[in-house]
């Protein structure tokens, strides 16, 4: 299934998708009446009231999805934010994201068993889950050229957790004031791989990655890693004895611990 928004009203078989011009929204909120808490300080939480209305998901997959040009806002699970946006609900489905913007939901992404999920140009922002505020991949993930911005868990992985059998690149993205107990950027968890290029981390709570298992593969080549808020724990990359590769990164702080 192909589904691509940008269109206005009216638009007929030549007209040319314009997603910045034209918005087409997938609102979860029945009542229109969600509200953002911000707790400050260096976590930074976000918490949603009057979310118990939303729609659990807004597409319940048991087919591919192609999705372009469109926004999507106010799906939670509860108060949880366990499921969000976009359920996968069988194994080795493929998901194509392209200009897709998610504002204000539960988990974003919720991948199946052997998912393949390719993110290209997206934004994230204030996304909320029990696990992963944007990302829970079980699969193979690609995501490039996206923005993260303020998601977060009271769990691991404030924007991205993989889990056991799982591997995810991440190529030019940028992950802003994500906040998590762990991994407020990526958690890796239990055997899986992580391989990050060209990416910038700024801001976020500390550590900025975590892993969880001493099997987990972690390649980290030319990201940048600044102005990551000292408080709680003082390290990036928290590490449970994973393999690791660095090169070419710009880090501030202490960095593996």
């Amino acid at each position: 299934m192909t589904i691509i928004g940008g269109y206005p009203a009216g638009a007929k078989g030549n007209a040319k998708s314009e997603p910045d011009k034209y918005e087409t929204v997938f609102n979860g909120d029945i009542k229109h009446d969600d509200v953002v808490a911000y707790s400050g300080g260096y976590v930074g939480k976000l918490t949603y009231l009057n979310s118990g209305d939303d729609i659990v998901s807004m597409f319940f997959l048991n087919a591919d999805l192609n999705l372009q040009g469109v926004k999507i806002t106010g799906c939670f699970f509860g108060k949880t934010g366990k499921f969000g946006s976009i359920l996968m609900n069988k194994d080795d489905l493929k998901l194509n994201l392209y200009r897709v913007e998610f504002v204000g939901n539960g988990t974003c992404v919720f991948g199946s068993q052997k998912s393949d999920i390719k993110i290209d140009s997206c934004r994230f922002e204030k996304n909320v889950g029990s696990r992963a505020g944007a990302i829970t991949n079980n699969g193979t993930l690609l995501v490039r050229n996206t923005y993260f911005d303020r998601c977060n868990t009271v769990y691991y992985g404030g924007a991205i957790i993989c889990q056991k059998g799982s591997h995810a690149e991440i190529e030019n993205c940028t992950f802003d004031s994500c906040s998590a107990e762990g991994g407020s950027a990526v958690a890796l968890m239990g055997d899986c791989s992580v391989r990050s290029t060209n990416s910038t981390y700024v801001h976020n709570a500390l550590p900025v990655m975590t892993d969880m298992s001493s099997n987990c593969i972690c390649e980290l080549y030319n990201n940048t890693m600044l102005s990551n808020n000292i408080a709680g724990s003082q390290v990036v990359y928290y590490s449970n004895n994973p393999k690791l590769t660095m090169i070419g990164n710009v880090i501030e702080s202490i960095f593996v611990r």
